[in-house]
């Protein structure tokens, strides 16, 4: 190679837009599957659900995209792996394929259906952490107080780790122990947000206690131009609206249904913006 080349193979291979994916951190990103998917069940149907639907084939509750997506922003996924006994989880099969997550069968053993998810899961990262020294970060995705020993040895080992679970159902010592634990609901709540702003907005506006369904899309890219359902791990605005059921009192008109927001969507908009107090229902 002459000189010349040499020039422009250097300048080919340290373009600007390539310096940032050649210095971000690499992330491994681990799922505790049932027990992320039994703490959305019972956040959205109440406690002891699980054990009520336990056998049968599981509702795909669990945001998928959104979970990898806050993986993704704290730097490259090198390793994403779940755990469970998928036989129950097949409604979830498209979205784990989607996002190239490496499945990990594990039968109960015993009658109690224990599927020793934790144990493997904590032997897979130890191993990986002396196999994969560029990984940097460790996402562990449950709220189950046995991996405290896990995390505490991860940070013993110079990773950072972060938690991703559902508040109620989390260990606050398992939060604790984490560099940063990320509660489930908030990585929806800014779409959750801007969705209930723009129905307040727009009855506001109008003073009207009432909007069309078909109306709701275009109100609020109209409010926020940038919108995408598909930055918060949503396929589209449908699948959206029906994450957000709670936020939102519905009825049927003459042709279409009609929506405005519910007490917790009231709740909602109070929590983040203030004035709003007076418009909560009685």
């Amino acid at each position: 190679m002459n000189s010349k080349e040499q020039d422009e193979s250097s300048v080919i291979r340290n373009q600007p837009g390539d310096i940032g994916k050649l210095h971000k951190e690499q992330v491994a990103l681990y799922w505790d599957f049932e027990n992320i998917h039994a703490a959305v069940l019972e956040e959205k149907y109440g406690e002891g659900v699980y054990r009520k639907v336990f056998n049968d084939l599981q509702e795909p509750v669990v945001n998928i995209a959104a979970i990898v997506r806050y993986a993704s922003n704290l730097g490259n996924i090198s390793v994403n792996r779940a755990y469970a006994n998928w036989e129950r989880f097949g409604s979830y099969r498209f979205s784990l394929l989607e996002h190239s997550i490496d499945l990990i069968q594990l039968f109960p053993a015993g009658g109690k259906g224990k599927n020793g998810a934790d144990i493997r899961l904590a032997i897979d990262v130890m191993q990986d952490m002396q196999t994969y020294k560029h990984i940097k970060i460790v996402v562990i995705v449950s709220g189950d107080s046995d991996y405290i020993s896990l995390v505490q040895r991860c940070k013993q080992c110079g990773r950072e780790v972060f938690g991703v679970g559902v508040q109620r159902a989390s260990s606050q010592y398992l939060m604790k122990s984490c560099s940063k634990f990320k509660f489930y609901h908030t990585l929806l709540d800014d779409a959750r947000y801007l969705l209930v702003n723009a129905i307040y907005n727009l009855l506001a506006n109008e003073e009207k206690a009432c909007m069309l369904k078909a109306r709701l899309h275009p109100a609020i890219t109209r409010l926020y131009p940038t919108f995408d359902v598909g930055n918060y791990g949503f396929s589209s605005f449908v699948e959206f609206l029906n994450e957000c059921r709670d936020l939102l009192s519905i009825s049927q008109g003459d042709n279409d249904q009609m929506i405005s927001l519910s007490e917790q969507g009231f709740k909602l908009l109070q929590e983040e913006k203030t004035g709003v107090n007076s418009l909560m229902p009685n």
